[in-house]
């Protein structure tokens, strides 16, 4: 027995050297049994709600992260085990208005998440107002904890904040009609109601498809969500808050949500007919979908869950010492649609979690050390671990000081190199390859670290930083610079009269066409606003718009450097009102049609009337762009002309036809995860159309004949000839070709 005991022995010996030696060999990929091998940062959470200054009791909370909600105890307190550095929460409490926020911290390499510190996130909720409506489910019982959200319009913008019905399904009131309301319940899709008139407002919940399904693939489906989405809008949700996509900013989308029993199976209801996408959603599992499906009647799908990598980054110097602060991101190599910064810093290295087989580009930027990009095969699932020893690079010191001599701080200084690309439109700086920055300390100078040795050039200053851009050429690690000397970018101010409150005023610079971002934006009490970090060497326009006030512009010539001009006062009117009319060719009247002004920062818009009839009021002196949307038409924008001997802009609006379509690889493959425009040539000017991430396209435009223009992320296009026909629909294949 002895031998075979002397035999084990240096076999585990032999496995403990490896093991020990693995760090210092060079960077390969190493898959271990399992996720749970590593040891997660997990903290408390500890939720304190209360209203009025009294604890609030069964208030519900959603913990990211945690995959689940609690509710409040008696004394409005409940605590969560979170595995995450930070996580995203939302509060529901019928009366109230719904609070969301993060909890942790917002840096993955803060002390706190690595030394696991408990937390305490108090919070106060705000009363709703008394209850003026009710949200029903189809059998007419009440839709408790339904979310409701007041709008203004169709398009989606809040007049108030979000709250959760009562156990009779009512809600709060305080806007005044006309607004739409918009409710989501549990299992249900979003429903609408436009209210012309506060009394007897009840949206009905459930009209539409029935799909019922069950998630496999998972050892945890309880802990799944599963949402029915459009096919058209799949990109746009957030998978953290379905109510913030519900009820965003963007377009009308649908979007439900359903629980998971502990058998996998799941029920959506009220989901509208066309087509639509199932996606569940389980932490650290990731994400599964369904194929498009044409939701009509009862329909069943399920959804299985694929398997999933994770991956653990460490990074050593050259002395075999940790960096514990690089940046990471790791990006699909096939198409570069699927990319991941790390978010946990664990055990002295990096962690990547949900992500799918396959091949990939880890792009590592420690601090100075050299920027490398490896490539890695993740084709296993489990916990990958993957050891790299960076390399050291050389410095590039110098300072920055103003025209008087006068150091700057806290400016950022980047060392760029020019593309191999030698198209005209890529030699803008921000298109050039970043290899290091650095920010200006208090005395002006700066110290880029860990770059090779390589002619390119420093750049100092830009649009957002208040002084106007300066570039010089240098070499890391030879070149000896020089006081670097950057001018300030100029400023404007101008006053209004009457003056407005802040709140109430939004403002615009164009400087040659092209709109500016200024600095900084200030509005004094006597209605002085003062713009800082303009471009000089360009003249403009200022555009202002103030509620309750028409539009107005100030002109201005060339800007100096440094220059503080004085634009002088701008007195705001009550505007005219514009009145037109919208027909068809035939001359019939198009009734309920949105009329809106273009390129408006303040929303102006009304709808036509059972004649066709508008009036756009506090319209400014300039011509105005009038946008026309209705549905069955082509939307328009005209800009307003001569007025008619009624006083009236007539508007012509035509049916059209509908162009629709996919983009298909050679061999007729739909292509997923394709981001681009269709581009349609036409005797009248160029129609642009948006592609989803399911590779397909549809809009309403007028008839002809059009060149179809393919345009991808990658450049890939391919052009063909349709003839579009009024009350039709043109169905377009368009097969691209391959990335050269």
């Amino acid at each position: 027995m002895r031998p075979i005991a002397i035999a084990v022995l240096a076999i585990v010996a032999a496995v403990a050297v490896y093991c020990v030696l693995l760090p210092l060999d060079p960077p390969e990929v190493a898959p271990l049994p399992a996720v749970e091998c590593v040891r997660l940062p997990k903290r408390i959470v500890h939720f304190e709600i209360t209203a009025g200054g009294r604890p609030c009791v069964g208030a519900r909370i959603t913990l990211e992260s945690a995959g689940g909600a609690l509710e409040t105890d008696r004394e409005g307190k409940a605590s969560f085990l979170v595995p995450d550095c930070r996580s995203s929460y939302l509060v529901q409490l019928p009366g109230y208005y719904c609070s969301w926020g993060e909890v942790g911290v917002y840096e993955q390499y803060d002390d706190e998440c690595e030394e696991r510190v408990d937390e305490t996130a108090s919070i106060e909720l705000a009363p709703a107002p008394n209850s003026r409506g009710r949200v029903v489910l189809p059998d007419g019982e009440p839709a408790r904890r339904a979310l409701v959200r007041i709008l203004q319009d169709e398009r989606g913008t809040a007049v108030e904040r979000a709250q959760v019905t009562d156990d009779e399904g009512r809600f709060g009131i305080s806007s005044n009609p006309p607004f739409v309301v918009e409710a989501v319940a549990e299992g249900y899709g979003v429903a609408s109601l436009r209210v012309s008139q506060s009394s007897d407002i009840v949206v009905r919940l459930g009209d539409g498809a029935s799909v019922t399904g069950r998630v496999a693939g998972t050892k945890r489906p309880s802990d799944a969500q599963v949402f029915a989405i459009s096919t058209d809008v799949f990109w746009m949700v957030d998978r953290t808050w379905f109510e913030r996509s519900s009820f965003g900013d963007a377009d009308r989308e649908f979007c439900a949500r359903a629980a998971v029993d502990a058998n996998g199976n799941f029920v959506i209801r009220g989901v509208p007919p066309g087509e639509t996408i199932l996606v569940a959603f389980l932490p650290r599992e990731g994400e599964a979908r369904t194929t498009p499906f044409e939701a009509a009647g009862e329909v069943r799908r399920n959804i299985r869950f694929k398997p999933q990598a994770g991956l653990l980054v460490k990074l050593v110097g050259s002395d075999g010492e940790p960096i514990t602060d690089p940046h990471m991101d790791l990006t699909s190599s096939r198409e570069g649609d699927w990319s991941r910064a790390a978010y946990s810093h664990v055990e002295g290295g990096h962690l990547f979690l949900d992500v799918p087989l396959g091949r990939y580009k880890l792009s590592v930027a420690p601090r100075g050390h050299m920027r490398e990009t490896l490539e890695l095969d993740l084709a296993r699932p489990g916990l990958h671990t993957y050891v790299h020893r960076a390399k050291a690079g050389l410095a590039l010191v110098g300072r920055v000081i103003d025209r008087k001599g006068r150091s700057v701080p806290r400016v950022t200084v980047s060392f760029l190199v020019e593309p191999e690309d030698e198209d005209a439109a890529s030699r803008r700086p921000m298109a050039w390859k970043l290899l290091g920055h650095a920010e200006t300390g208090n005395d002006g100078r700066f110290k880029i670290r860990g770059l090779p040795k390589v002619r390119g050039w420093v750049v100092v200053g830009g649009d957002s930083t208040g002084y106007a851009e300066t570039k010089r050429e240098a070499v890391a690690g030879e070149s000896k610079l020089g006081p670097i000397v950057v001018s300030r970018l100029a400023s404007l101010r101008v006053r209004l009269t009457p003056a407005p409150k802040i709140t109430n005023v939004n403002v615009e610079v164009w400087l040659d066409g092209s709109w500016e971002s200024p600095r900084s934006e200030k509005v004094g009490a006597d209605g002085t606003i003062r713009l800082s970090g303009l471009g000089t060497g360009r003249a403009g326009v200022v555009k202002i718009e103030v509620v309750g006030y028409a539009p107005s512009a100030v002109r201005f010539g060339e800007l100096a450097p440094e220059e503080d001009r004085d634009l002088g006062v701008v007195e705001l009117t009550q505007g005219r009102t514009l009145k037109g009319v919208l027909q068809m060719r035939n001359g019939d009247p198009v009734a309920r049609a949105k009329v809106s002004l273009a390129r408006t920062m303040i929303a102006r818009w009304c709808e036509t009337n059972a004649d066709g009839r508008f009036e756009l009021r506090r319209v400014g002196v300039e011509p105005a762009t009038v946008f026309v949307e209705a549905d069955g038409f082509v939307a328009v924008a005209v800009r307003e002309g001569k007025i008619d001997a009624s006083g009236e802009l007539r508007i012509v609006v035509e049916r059209g036809g509908i162009v629709t379509g996919r983009t298909v690889d050679q061999k007729g493959k739909p292509l997923d995860g394709l981001i681009g425009h269709v581009r349609l040539r036409g005797p009248k000017g160029d129609t642009w159309i948006d592609i989803d991430r399911t590779g397909k396209f549809r809009q309403r435009v007028l008839p002809g004949s059009y060149d179809v223009i393919v345009v991808r992320r990658f450049g890939e296009r391919a052009v063909r000839r349709v003839t579009v026909r009024e009350g039709e629909t043109t169905e377009i294949d368009v097969a691209l070709l391959p990335s050269r």
